[in-house]
């Protein structure tokens, strides 16, 4: 004969809990996924227009320039430049 349980084993809900907890990792894996495919979807439109190689290309090249960066350490404001 077998023993009838008038409630389920603790192991039992626990797995029955981590169960429904997979399924909220997934959905907040494929929202980050398609979060990070739009990103890089708008950066690819954008990465065809000249202008945006052009900034990129800028910021890159200000980066890498050792005086660029003396320059804005001997200005007044030294995060924002002013050409007049």
């Amino acid at each position: 004969m077998s023993k009838s349980h008038p409630h389920p084993p603790r192991a039992a809900l626990r797995a029955a809990a981590r169960r429904g907890e997979e399924g909220m990792t997934t959905a907040e894996y494929t929202v980050g996924t398609l979060g990070a495919c739009t990103l890089a979807g708008v950066l690819a439109h954008l990465g065809a227009d000249d202008w945006f190689l052009d900034i990129v290309r800028d910021i890159i090249l200000r980066a890498l320039d050792p005086t660029a960066f003396l320059d804005l350490l001997g200005s007044p404001r030294p995060y924002f430049r002013y050409t007049p």
